[in-house]
């Protein structure tokens, strides 16, 4: 079980995964996916992702207790688009620097 109820957050979030298990000597093992593609992997009880750019996101926990590997939870969210921030205009030059008309 992975314990983190998300479903939609904005691109850039930080979200942390933790596995529903503390069953003693269980291995974790992590694998995200985006939109198909491997995002990052890991291993341990939780798992800290930046969903860094929009799409749908996957989230794979298998548990390993004993040498049994148990069925994997899996998790999916949606990551949204944010529009950028509007470049500054920068600093008003000096007055002497200012053309004439």
């Amino acid at each position: 079980m992975i314990i983190e109820d998300v479903t939609t957050v904005d691109e850039g979030a930080a979200l942390t995964f933790t596995a529903g298990s503390d069953t003693p000597g269980a291995t974790f093992a992590w694998t995200v996916l985006r939109d198909g593609g491997l995002v990052a992997t890991g291993d341990g009880p939780s798992l800290d992702l930046v969903a860094e750019d929009d799409g749908v996101y996957r989230v794979e926990l298998t548990a390993t207790v004993a040498g049994v590997t148990g069925a994997a939870a899996v998790e999916e969210f949606t990551a949204l688009n944010v529009a950028p921030p509007s470049p500054s205009p920068g600093p008003t030059p000096p007055p002497s620097a200012r053309p004439t008309r």
